[in-house]
C-alpha cells in the first residue's frame, strides 16, 4: 500500500498537461533531432516532472483534490527520498546528453523545489509564485527544447523564426491553465494562508482573465503565423481551439448561475480538451511538414 500510495502522489498522468509546450518545440524547430527529443521527452515526464508533483505533494499533504488526483493519499517517508532520487537521475541523464541543457534543467529543478518547500513556499505568493510557474513551465521549457534537439549547433538555432514568439506563447497557455487548475481549491487555499491567481481574481474573474488571455494568444499566433507566410497552421489553429472554447463557454455559464459548479470535475474534463485539441494541432502541423504533399 504504501509503494502504490507513493507512485500516486508522483502523478505521472499529469505531466500530460506540460506535453503540449514540448510538442509546440518540437514540430516547429526547422531541424529536429528525434532521437534526442525523444531521450529528453522521457528523462522530464518520466522522471523530473513526476518529482516536482510528487515533491509538491509532500510537502502539502493534500487531503482535498489535487492536479491529477480527486482522493490523495497521505505522502509517505520515501517519497521525499524517491523525489530527490528522480531529479537526480533525470538531471544526469540529460547532462550526459548535452552539458548545457543539464545545467539548465537543474536550475528548473531548484526553481520547482523552492516553489513548494515549506522553508521557502514561493507558491503562498500569487505573483511571484504564478511568474515563476508561467515561465519555468511555458517559455523555459519550450526554449531549452527547441535549442538542445536540434541538428544544428545553439547559434543556427537562435536565429530561427519559430524561437521567441511560440516561446511566449508557451507561457500564455500556461497563464491561462494555471487559475483554471486553482478555481475548484479556493477554501483549501484561503485555509492554508495561500495565495493564488484564481483566488485573486474571483472564480468569475478567473474566466474572464483567462478569455482575455486566450484572445491575446489568438492574436500573436495570428500575427506571427500570418507574417511569417504560415496562415494555414493559423486557422488550422482556430479549428483545433474550437472545442476548447465551447466547453469554457459552457462551463462559465453554469458557473455564472452557480458558482459552486468550480469543481475539480470540470477542471479536469476541461484539461483533457486541452491536451487532445493541442495534441491534434501539433500532429497536424508535424504531418505538413513531413509530407509536403498533403495540399494547404
Amino acid at each position: 500500500m504504501r509503494l502504490r500510495d507513493t507512485l500516486l502522489l508522483l502523478r505521472m498522468p499529469y505531466g500530460i498537461n506540460l506535453m503540449p509546450v514540448f510538442f509546440f518545440a518540437f514540430t516547429f524547430a526547422d531541424y529536429i533531432d528525434v532521437e534526442k527529443f525523444v531521450q529528453v521527452f522521457l528523462a522530464f515526464f518520466l522522471l523530473i516532472a513526476p518529482a516536482s508533483y510528487g515533491y509538491n505533494s509532500y510537502m502539502d499533504a493534500d487531503i482535498t483534490p489535487v492536479g491529477g488526483l480527486r482522493h490523495p493519499p497521505k505522502p509517505t517517508s520515501e517519497l521525499w527520498w524517491i523525489c530527490m532520487l528522480f531529479n537526480a537521475g533525470g538531471i544526469g541523464y540529460v547532462y550526459f546528453l548535452d552539458s548545457v541543457l543539464g545545467l539548465l534543467l537543474a536550475v528548473y529543478v531548484a526553481v520547482s523545489i523552492g516553489y513548494s518547500s515549506k522553508n521557502i513556499k514561493l507558491k503562498k505568493f500569487p505573483i511571484i509564485g504564478a511568474l515563476l510557474v508561467i515561465i519555468f513551465q511555458g517559455m523555459y521549457l519550450y526554449v531549452m527544447v527547441f535549442l538542445f534537439c536540434q541538428k544544428v549547433d545553439y547559434l543556427e538555432a537562435l536565429v530561427q523564426v519559430n524561437l521567441m514568439i511560440p516561446a511566449a506563447i508557451s507561457s500564455l497557455l500556461v497563464a491561462i491553465n494555471l487559475p483554471l487548475t486553482q478555481v475548484y481549491q479556493h477554501k483549501v487555499d484561503a485555509a492554508k494562508g495561500e495565495g493564488s491567481l484564481s483566488l485573486l481574481f474571483g472564480k468569475r474573474g478567473t474566466f474572464e482573465f483567462v478569455g482575455l488571455l486566450y484572445l491575446i494568444v489568438l492574436v500573436w499566433m495570428g500575427i506571427f503565423l500570418v507574417g511569417s507566410d504560415q496562415s494555414h497552421l493559423f486557422y488550422l489553429f482556430l479549428c483545433c481551439l474550437f472545442p476548447i472554447f465551447i466547453f469554457l463557454i459552457w462551463w462559465a455559464k453554469k458557473l455564472w448561475a452557480d458558482p459552486s459548479q468550480a469543481t475539480y470535475r470540470y477542471t479536469k474534463i476541461y484539461l483533457n480538451v486541452y491536451v487532445v485539441s493541442m495534441f491534434l494541432y501539433f500532429l497536424f502541423v508535424y504531418l505538413l511538414k513531413v509530407i509536403p504533399e498533403i495540399p494547404v
